[in-house]
C-alpha cells in the first residue's frame, strides 16, 4: 500500500529488488548448509526448492 502512496523511482526499485534477490540467496544457501548438516540428502533438498537433487547440490555443494 506504501508503494501506492509513495511509488519508488525506477532505479531505486531495481536496486532494491536486487538487495531482495541477494538476501534471499544467502538466507536459501543457509537453510541448504543447514538441511545437509541434519544429513538431508540433495535429492530431498532439491526437492524443497523445486530442482533436481544434482543442481541443488551443484549449485550449493560448496558451500554446504
Amino acid at each position: 500500500i506504501a508503494r501506492e502512496v509513495f511509488p519508488l523511482p525506477p532505479a531505486m526499485a531495481v536496486k532494491l529488488a536486487a538487495w531482495r534477490r541477494d538476501a534471499a540467496e544467502k538466507e536459501l544457501a543457509e537453510a541448504v548448509r543447514a538441511a545437509r548438516e541434519q544429513s538431508l540428502s540433495w535429492r530431498e533438498v532439491g526437492e524443497a526448492i523445486g530442482t533436481s537433487g544434482e543442481a541443488a547440490r551443484q549449485r550449493y555443494g560448496a558451500s554446504a
